[in-house]
């Protein structure tokens, strides 16, 4: 389902003598204490009388509202659900409410697991269960994973293991833990009850469960717990929270955040993975001027690596321009916004953000994403499909180009297209089109290793309502599934979207694009292959630069030297640096010496290389001196006051 928010800011109310709540709210409190914001509870905390009280409660439910075309609100009944599940379920063996238990939070902010696995009679391993997930992407969520419960000791209540912080040997039992025991032989007793289990204990990511017997446990199990405990706080928190302003304000007076839809899909192709986004924001604000209507939007793309080092990043300035009679028409049909991005295999952190300049409003999207040549499939609902010469679009198909919905609402005159995005897979998959959970139509499809396979429904034929597509597909080693919820509403309007469209000029520049993210998350032969087929045919400064910096991180200092020679001649510093820093690669202090003396103006980094080459050359003095130089300038730099000590030690 595709996330909607929508912002009620609450503003500047003093939380300073704060009334006693009665029962009444104390008891609404603790029913959404797991998905209620740290800034959202401030306020209602803050409240004073029971009208702003019914006011808020009715808010807080509307921004949960994933489709407020409807009459009833969705996530608020599921929730409800979910309530009375957890405490007729979960906390039997304590005086705990089942809310209150892990199993209960985890059950509360995700809902039902696709699969469980009980492990509740082994004499080896204490009682534990093993949940699956199918991760929802608009949550943050990797595509599927799993979590593990254990009474731990095999007492009390199912608490929620930590593979970092528990580690397999902790679901075992005493008895069959002797002295020396191992990590390794903790996974292979739990392989022989269950591989499954063996992996999850390790990594809840199913990706990196590939390896029986890995004795390391992680970093990425921290991580998609660290998603599922911020949901709340990262779908629906905001960044405003003015407290100097009494009472309620309208959004539109402030930087807020607006309901938008965004779908991506991952795709491979001969020249490697790209990432192809759709934007839909609703209620863009158009300002007049003369017969003129205006907007001006900015859309940001940053994709990181793990550890924060941003990958790429790609700003683009839109201007909306309009006459009145266009206007009306925008204002009736929405507009998406597209982008297609290289990106390099492995864990990348997706970061979207759209700004109008024109009322101050904002939609940011944040997410992990996990590129990898493992077995994808994928459903877009999409509104048209047209024949193209070009691949450089996003969402493009080897002779077509998709526009998908992200909204996925349709009209009843609409054709519906589903593009199912298949990569790694042979055989044959089995489709269900559900509405209301009632199958109105079963049907196949057929994979050939990577491609897309088109589906096209329609409107009038299938009537107004809510409609799911589920797709399946299995082999001897994995199962892997997809589906799609779309809306045909009775309503005029709200479809037939105009695109506005960002795509590469050329395939030079999509390979300069796709060399630049892989040298820069040091995937370097690839990376450099790349950036040479794709070197601009009209390089500037910055494009040497960043062809000789990616041979230089390749160990190729004499490609470097060539590249930069012709550069010498000018009074660039970056280009000098380098230079230096090739000559230090091969152990030719002195020349770099040479060149690092003719920079004019000094930063820490060229008096650390000076003071790195007089030690090299074995001048402790010049050295030390070099290196407080560069101290004075940037004090953090704990590596030279080490090197600085170890010289004066040895005097």
């Amino acid at each position: 389902m595709m996330k909607r928010i929508v912002v009620f800011l609450f503003i500047g109310l003093s939380l300073i003598g704060a009334n006693r709540l009665s029962e009444k709210w104390s008891q609404w409190i603790k029913k959404v204490n797991y998905i209620i914001t740290p800034f959202e509870k401030e306020v209602f905390l803050s409240l004073k009388t029971d009208k702003q009280r019914e006011d808020f409660i009715n808010k807080f439910w509307i921004i949960r509202d994933p489709i407020p075309e409807t009459r009833i609100n969705e996530f608020k009944e599921e929730y409800e659900k979910r309530w009375e599940y957890v405490n007729s379920h979960f906390g039997f063996h304590s005086k705990k409410d089942g809310w209150k238990t892990d199993m209960g939070r985890i059950y509360l902010l995700l809902g039902k697991p696709m699969e469980i696995q009980h492990f509740e009679t082994h004499s080896q391993i204490y009682p534990c269960q093993l949940w699956l997930y199918k991760g929802d992407r608009n949550l943050g969520l990797p595509a599927y994973f799993y979590l593990i419960f254990y009474k731990r000791k095999g007492i009390g209540n199912f608490i929620l293991y930590n593979p970092a912080m528990d580690g397999p040997e902790n679901l075992l039992t005493p008895e069959v833990i002797k002295t020396g025991f191992t990590r390794y032989e903790a996974l292979k007793i739990l392989h022989r009850i269950s591989p499954e289990l063996a992996r999850a204990s390790t990594s809840y990511l199913m990706s990196e469960g590939n390896d029986t017997y890995t004795t390391t446990t992680g970093g990425s199990s921290n991580w998609v717990l660290q998603q599922i405990f911020s949901i709340p706080q990262r779908i629906y928190d905001n960044s405003i929270k003015n407290k100097s302003i009494k009472g309620y304000v309208k959004v539109s007076e402030y930087l807020v955040a607006k309901k938008s839809h965004l779908i991506y899909s991952l795709i491979k192709e001969r020249r490697g993975y790209t990432l192809n986004l759709a934007l839909q924001p609703e209620n863009i604000a158009f300002i007049k001027d003369g017969d003129i209507y205006k907007a001006n939007l900015i859309l940001q793309v940053i994709l990181r690596s793990p550890s924060g080092k941003v990958l790429f990043e790609k700003n683009r300035d839109i201007k909306l321009k309009t006459n009145e009679e266009s206007y009306l028409k925008v204002k009736k049909n929405p507009i998406v916004l597209e982008e297609i991005i290289p990106v390099v295999p492995g864990l990348l952190r997706l970061t979207v953000l759209m700004k109008n300049l024109n009322d101050r409003s904002y939609y940011t999207h944040d997410e992990w994403i996990n590129v990898n040549n493992l077995p994808y499939l994928q459903i877009v609902p999409s509104f048209n499909i047209q024949n193209s010469g070009s691949s450089l679009r996003p969402f493009s198909l080897e002779k077509l180009i998709v526009f998908p919905t992200p909204s996925s609402i349709y009209r009843l005159k609409d054709q519906i297209f589903l593009i199912i995005y298949y990569r790694n897979l042979s055989g044959i998959g089995h489709g269900k089109l559900k509405r209301l959970q009632n199958v109105i139509k079963d049907f196949d499809v057929t994979f050939k290793g990577n491609g897309a396979i088109i589906l096209r429904l329609y409107g009038q034929s299938l009537g107004v309502g809510k409609y799911n597509v589920e797709l399946t597909t299995k082999s001897s080693s994995f199962t892997l599934s997809a589906d799609a919820i779309f809306y045909v509403s009775s309503q005029e309007g709200k479809s037939h979207p105009s695109f506005v469209i960002s795509s590469y000029e050329s395939e030079r520049k999509f390979l300069w694009d796709m060399g630049k993210v892989y040298t820069t998350y040091n995937k370097l032969e690839p990376g450099l292959d790349f950036l040479r087929h794709g070197f601009p045919l009209q390089p500037e400064l910055k494009d040497y630069l960043v062809l000789s910096e990616a041979y230089l991180k390749a160990g190729k200092p004499e490609e470097t030297i060539k590249i930069l020679l012709p550069f010498m001649k000018s009074s660039y510093r970056k280009p000098r640096i380098l230079m230096a820093e090739a000559y230090i690669k091969m152990k030719k202090f002195s020349e770099a010496l040479g060149i690092l003396k003719s920079i004019k103006v000094k930063e820490d980094v060229v008096y650390k290389l000076m003071g790195n080459c007089y030690s090299e050359l074995g001048k402790g003095e010049k050295a030390i001196n070099m290196w407080e130089k560069s101290l004075k300038i940037n004090p953090s730099q704990e590596e030279l006051q080490k090197k600085i000590s170890q010289i004066k030690q040895h005097k």
